[in-house]
């Protein structure tokens, strides 16, 4: 299939910037209707205060510095005094406010919301945001929170900073208008998102570091595609149509190795693969059959699955390292075959059909669905595979109506962070996955802990409930490979492993 149509664009001054899209965009409204693509082009276009630097840490972005007060309970901000909108208005604290504030209000229906309105699992309320002068911007919390830094720079839920003029005079989202290296020209729904240089993007200080530092924008423009087919991505990949292709298919890999212009990039993310159980409604509500299912999958066969790429096996919601050695040991292992039958047997299960949600469009999932399907048949579960777009699939996931679902979350900085996507109260978010009395009291432990060392304690307990539960089963740490045509300069991938397009240039083509 040749996209050259889509691809090439009327007297295109310099090279553009080519990048393959397995899926389309939710939405322009950051953090309000995204899934992962989302994020990738967003964060082109959007800051926030602070950001997550390579080390995985929070560092300034917006905000040149932060203070902390010794009660632990005031966050203040120095913005940079030098920063502009896309629209050419000047950054100041009263569009950080208004950011904040339209984002807190829950008719805006910001799905991390109960991260800071007291009603979440971590307790946490801000109890006013407030301007204090032109470039000084003071959060005040109910209690102290040792993570608060991290969670606004966490990428899912971080407060994109936009100006007003982003909503139409009637307060509905419009379009946009954010402070990044690039703006956001044009959407075509279903064929392709392009992004144009911002020309008056202020430079930060330092180095460019994971989403902070110098992210110079050198390519004009950045042209991302949505092909959903691997076939066809590859194909435009070989014909030098695409010129960066993030997520490789796995499928794709041999033919790419023989072909001398291209390079491929390999990175270990801190992004899980996972197969998610339902445990409120029907047959997946008992907790026994539960169990069975998972005693009956072989977490290395099914990493296993596609030959062309590692993928380490990884049980838990973090890296083994992030868990106290004494807790691992004391974690039980799902898969254990020789007690399938048994725990069939006390389920009292009858045979009652059970469908595994599967989209062919991002990861490898589908091969995944293949052997699970035949694992649970061999263990006389009568399983069924229900493939379907990205879309419907995680508009099931948000709803939590599925039975079984081969799913992946996109890896988080910090542990707290990635166990708050799943480990929640449903009666507050829908698609909370674990929500067990105490797995719900430990993530509230997990967030009061000050010290490393007691989170990685309290990270051992948590996984040990989680086990336990068996709603959610810990497949494999997904191998990320980005296919680069030689003519691309300066791509580089990252731990966290999301696309960045700045200080990336293409020789002309």
């Amino acid at each position: 299939m040749c996209f050259a149509w889509l691809l090439r664009a009327e007297a295109q001054p310099e090279p553009m910037l080519r990048v393959a899209l397995a899926s389309d965009l939710r939405s322009t409204n950051p953090g309000i209707n995204r899934d992962s693509v989302t994020d990738w082009v967003m964060t082109h276009v959007v800051e926030g205060l602070v950001a997550v630097n390579a080390e995985l840490a929070p560092a300034p972005m917006l905000a040149e510095s932060w203070r902390v007060s010794d009660d632990g309970r005031e966050y203040t901000f120095r913005l940079r005094s030098n920063v502009k909108f896309q629209n050419g208005a000047t950054l100041r604290a009263e569009q950080v406010v208004w950011s904040w504030r339209r984002m807190l209000d829950p008719q805006t229906r910001w799905p991390c919301l109960s991260w800071y309105d007291g009603k979440g699992d971590s307790r946490v309320l801000i109890e006013s945001v407030d301007e204090l002068d032109d470039l000084t911007v003071r959060f005040r919390l109910r209690e102290p929170d040792p993570l608060f830094v991290y969670r606004l720079a966490d990428v899912q839920c971080h407060v994109a900073i936009v100006h007003p003029d982003s909503l139409d005079a009637g307060g509905k989202w419009r379009w946009p208008i954010g402070t990044g290296p690039y703006r956001l020209k044009e959407w075509r729904r279903g064929r392709y998102i392009e992004l144009e240089r911002f020309d008056d993007y202020s430079l930060a200080a330092g180095p460019a570091s994971g989403f902070t530092g110098r992210k110079e924008a050198i390519v004009r423009t950045v042209r991302l595609v949505v092909i959903p087919d691997a076939s066809s991505a590859k194909l435009a990949v070989l014909s030098g149509e695409i010129d960066l292709w993030p997520l490789t298919a796995a499928e794709a890999l041999p033919e790419l190795r023989r072909d001398p212009g291209v390079e491929l990039l390999h990175e270990a993310s801190r992004d899980w693969s996972v197969l998610l159980m339902q445990n409120r409604e029907g047959v997946m509500s008992n907790a026994t059959l539960r169990a069975a299912i998972a005693s009956a999958l072989d977490p290395a066969l099914i990493a296993q699955s596609t030959m062309y790429a590692e993928r380490p096996l990884r049980p838990y919601g973090v890296p083994a390292e992030d868990i106290a050695p004494e807790m691992l040991a004391r974690i039980p292992r799902a898969y254990q075959p020789q007690s399938t039958q048994d725990l069939l047997r006390q389920a009292g299960y009858r045979g009652e059909p059970i469908e595994i949600d599967v989209s062919r469009e991002t990861g490898n999932y589908f091969n995944d669905a293949i052997v699970v399907h035949a694992l649970l048949v061999r263990a006389g579960i009568n399983a069924r595979i229900r493939s379907m777009d990205w879309a419907t699939q995680f508009k099931r996931y948000l709803g939590h109506e599925y039975q079984l679902s081969l799913f992946g979350y996109t890896g988080r900085a910090t542990g707290p962070m990635m166990y708050s996507v799943f480990v929640c109260d449903p009666a507050k978010r829908a698609n909370c996955v674990v929500n067990t009395p105490r797995a719900l009291d430990i993530v509230r432990e997990i967030n009061k802990a000050a010290l490393p060392e007691q989170r990685s304690a309290l990270m051992g307990e948590l996984e040990i409930e989680i086990a336990r539960d068996r709603s959610i089963i810990g497949l494999y740490a997904p191998l990320r490979i980005t296919t680069v045509r030689r003519s691309v300069v300066g791509y580089e991938t990252w731990a966290l492993g999301m696309p960045r397009f700045w200080g990336v240039s293409v020789t002309a083509w």
